[in-house]
């Protein structure tokens, strides 16, 4: 498995000269779900350097801060910094920092981490040295392949009683993931596996399966560089009582691991069929969001709107 080299260039690295000056073949896909990568004549446009500084038309979505092409000067030398660091150490920090492998490219791998810290220098290489302790014994095991052996049970009956999944993807090229945890059975669950179990599969998940959609539409459509997902939380069913301890347990241990190891993963999140006093909490919490996540997430509770939304999104055969 390749969990990323310690040896090799990440492609797309580039010299002084093409920092300046631009790359011949690099491109800038669309930075948020709307966006566009072509020109009004349908041409591919250059990535380059003096792009990622200082666009011609400086946007005011949320969703292209710190992203390639809509970068401050200052937030490029952060950027080059960190580079240099993730170079020099080299070894599991820089595998920490290309979970997904080399193939993601440089520009789009080191700008989740320093968009997750604000650009933040310090910060950036603090979050990277706890994402690399806190992933170490995983790699020991290979981030566990086999399934079955990491959960001790077979994964269908893990998702019957917690249903999660990857049924395709977006129209963006990132993968769908839908997650109901208002049929959480937490009860079904502790009679097949632990929360120890339920940590290793997350692992297998994020390293071997939800990794390996990402680079297979790498590898089809190479101009792809936006490694998120589109995730979908139906709330339908959920109850007061189903928020127990138990229940927080296994959503607090996946987010855990998805907040400090990688970072920058959400694209959109539509969260579906909320209950009343959900969305009256949400009114609150969304308050206490910075705009630009806040903004990746809604909230929709009529059918008919998040159908629509939904269809948008993605296509209805890449949706169940």
């Amino acid at each position: 498995m390749n969990n990323g080299s310690t040896s090799a260039s990440p492609p797309g690295q580039w010299t002084a000269d093409e920092l300046m000056h631009g790359k011949a073949g690099d491109v800038s896909p669309p930075t948020s779900p709307n966006g566009s990568a072509t020109t009004s004549g349908g041409q591919k446009k250059r990535f380059s350097m003096k792009a990622m500084r200082s666009p011609a038309k400086k946007s005011t979505d949320p969703l292209d801060w710190g992203m390639p092409g809509h970068m401050t000067k200052e937030e490029v030398d952060v950027f080059m910094k960190f580079r240099d660091e993730v170079e020099k150490r080299g070894g599991e920090f820089k595998s920490t920092v290309y979970s997904f492998s080399l193939i993601e490219g440089e520009a789009y791998c080191l700008t989740r981490w320093l968009r997750a810290r604000k650009f933040v220098y310090d910060d950036v290489i603090a979050m990277v040295e706890e994402a690399t302790e806190v992933r170490a014994d995983a790699r020991k095991h290979e981030f566990y392949p086999d399934p079955v052996s990491a959960l001790g049970c077979g994964p269908s009956l893990f998702m019957h009683c917690y249903p999660q999944l990857y049924p395709g993807k977006a129209k963006n090229g990132c993968p769908i993931f839908i997650s109901k945890p208002g049929v959480l059975n937490t009860d079904a669950m502790e009679c097949i596996t632990s929360l120890d179990g339920i940590l290793k599969f997350h692992w297998h998940v994020m390293m071997h399966d939800y990794k390996q959609r990402l680079m297979e539409h790498k590898k089809a459509h190479p101009d792809f560089c936006n490694f998120q997902t589109v995730t979908v939380i139906d709330l339908e069913h959920l109850s007061t009582s189903q928020l127990s301890k138990r229940a927080l347990s296994i959503v607090k241990t996946q987010t855990a691991i998805d907040s400090v190891c990688f970072p920058e993963t959400m694209n959109r999140t539509l969260v579906i069929n909320a209950p009343r006093f959900f969305s009256m909490t949400w009114g609150i919490i969304k308050g206490w969001i910075d705009p630009r996540t806040a903004s990746k997430i809604e909230l929709i509770s009529s059918r008919k709107t998040w159908e629509a939304r939904l269809l948008e999104l993605c296509d209805e055969d890449e949706i169940p």
